[in-house]
């Protein structure tokens, strides 16, 4: 670890679904997400399901089935984050209910073969071990800040970029919030502490400018 590594400037955000609440208490260092090999595998036995009776996923849908990344990123299980806290809120929204972009993903296939073939539904869902809560939706939006986050702690969400070079460009609140929707890191595991964690009140997930309201989640409770 490089003790001499400067301190970025600015907060970073995740957005995420209150299913996960208890990994991100104020003051701690998050775990790694341990649900993504038992969530891809589902994924991909669903559509495994799907292409024997006649469907094909869309093309974005297989780049996430190969876990592909490239000039576009597809990858999961990372714990990623952004200086814009507009982007971070975006994707809370729209993977909340069911726990993130994959699981979303795994819920929506599942919905499309129990159309098809309701028994294999069951019997994949059955074997999916610890993944029936997320799949049953009722999470909510919630955005984590991680403040005082250090250049080392950090890797770019493409391999190919240069984490010093994309932040010397994020040198204003503008920027922040605009040239950093299209900018993302991957936190190194183990490294950054959750500073603050909020719910989010999302005035309309699909307009890409929706307005959003922020309260502290303060209660202990929620974290016992």
């Amino acid at each position: 670890m490089d003790n001499d590594s400067p301190t970025i400037s600015f907060p970073l955000f995740h957005g995420t679904s209150s299913h996960y609440l208890t990994v991100f208490k104020p003051g701690t260092v998050p775990t790694d997400w341990s649900y993504k090999g038992v969530t891809l595998g589902l994924l991909r036995d669903v559509w495994a399901a799907l292409r024997d009776l006649g469907r094909e996923p869309e093309w974005w849908v297989e780049r996430i089935l190969e876990q592909h990344s490239g000039y576009a990123n597809w990858q999961h299980g990372e714990l990623y984050v952004t200086p814009s806290k507009l982007s971070a809120v975006r994707y809370a929204g729209g993977g909340a209910v069911y726990g993130g972009e994959l699981l979303t993903l795994c819920r929506s296939a599942l919905d499309e073969l129990v159309e098809l073939d309701r028994e294999r539904a069951k019997h994949l869902v059955r074997n999916a071990e610890g993944l029936a809560r997320f799949l049953n939706g009722a999470g909510l939006p919630i955005l984590v800040e991680f403040a005082n986050v250090r250049v080392c702690d950090i890797s770019m969400e493409r391999e190919s970029d240069d984490v010093r070079t994309a932040l010397s460009l994020l040198d204003s609140e503008l920027m922040l919030e605009t040239l950093g929707q299209q900018t993302n890191f991957r936190l190194i595991p183990g490294r950054c502490t959750v500073s603050r964690v909020f719910e989010l009140e999302i005035t309309d997930i699909k307009d890409p400018l929706t307005s959003f309201g922020l309260r502290p989640i303060c209660d202990s409770k929620l974290w016992d």
